[in-house]
């Protein structure tokens, strides 16, 4: 088959998509192993010292109300019912090569350490991520949700915070968390009606419409078209719901057939038939009835300074019929 332009699949184009959503985008706040089962459990207590300048990182699913002098307001632990603009995933501790380095010189500075740091923080917390949400084992084509940092959509950013500097000689953490914000960056609280943290109901139905990632697709006057951010309860022609790296589904020698052209026409039909079964196993058939579940690119294609092998795919639905709007998360 010819190839497709860049624009004639509706939202389907290549390389110019800057995501609300995905959590490969870098929020530096100054998506991965073994089982799949996702936390239910909140913790809503204000994580303390355990001895003299020592700090213990908030468990997963701890929500925090707001930052606080332009970073995470970690004692503003409030609970998830409540409005709140964080959400802790996990942590992990630092590498010897990064715990023996200055505070600063790994979050403020640059050069080839503060690179080497934000590049094992970004591929640390996708891992959490996947992991959290009990995605690991999920089937992405023939292989695992792991394998390819298989995380959802969500209107913010992956949040990569370090212990307090007050702790950080006895304590030496990587905090992932989410951030809730929207596309001009701008932070704003979720309140989750489980009680649970927002993360931990992604699929069950009540997840916050507020979060939820939707689409139109918008013509320009002076010749250009795009994608426009819409708030998912007003009419919209499609919702994303999950990201991947798609490298490790077709292999080396398909990524460098395709390099940066327009897809063929097959070729959004092999990426189709990779999201339509991962998303039915994700929400169920019932939530996708009547739609099509569809891939699209992401602005990540094997660039990206901290993710330097990673080429992001999305899957979204979409309205079946031509001109038919969407309204509400199919969530």
């Amino acid at each position: 088959m010819s190839s497709t332009s860049a624009s004639s699949r509706g939202s389907r184009r290549r390389l110019v998509f800057v995501p609300v959503a995905g959590l490969a985008v870098l929020a530096i706040t100054v998506a991965g192993c073994g089982g799949s089962e996702s936390p239910k459990t909140t913790s809503t207590s204000t994580p303390s010292p355990t001895a003299a300048g020592s700090w213990v990182a908030p468990a997963s699913g701890t929500c925090i109300a707001d930052r606080v002098d332009g970073d995470v307001g970690w004692e503003h632990v409030v609970p998830c019912s409540a409005p709140h603009t964080y959400e802790v995933l996990g942590s992990a501790p630092l590498p010897a090569e990064f715990s023996e380095a200055a505070r600063d010189d790994l979050e403020m500075a640059s050069g080839i350490l503060h690179d080497q740091y934000l590049t094992f923080a970004n591929k640390t917390c996708d891992d959490v991520v996947t992991q959290t949400l009990g995605w690991a084992d999920t089937p992405v084509g023939t292989v695992s949700g792991r394998e390819v940092s298989l995380a959802p959509a969500f209107s913010g950013a992956l949040s990569l915070a370090l212990s307090p500097a007050t702790s950080w000689e006895s304590t030496k953490t990587l905090v992932c968390s989410w951030r809730f914000e929207d596309p001009n960056k701008k932070t704003f609280q979720v309140a989750s009606t489980s009680g649970t943290a927002a993360f931990q109901s992604f699929t069950d139905g009540s997840f916050p419409i507020s979060a939820t990632v939707c689409e139109n697709y918008k013509n320009g006057k002076d010749g250009t078209d795009g994608n426009v951010p819409v708030d998912c309860s007003k009419p919209h022609l499609q919702q994303y719901l999950v990201s991947f790296n798609l490298k490790p589904v077709v292999g080396a020698a398909w990524i460098e057939k395709v390099g940066t052209r327009a897809f063929t026409d097959a070729e959004w039909a092999q990426l189709d038939a990779i999201c339509k079964p991962l998303i039915t196993e994700l929400i169920g058939a019932s939530k996708v009835s009547g739609k099509s579940v569809m891939a699209d690119t992401g602005a990540l294609w094997g660039d990206s300074k901290y993710l330097p092998d990673y080429y992001q795919v999305r899957c979204m639905v979409r309205d079946e019929v031509k001109g038919t709007l969407l309204t509400g998360s199919v969530l």
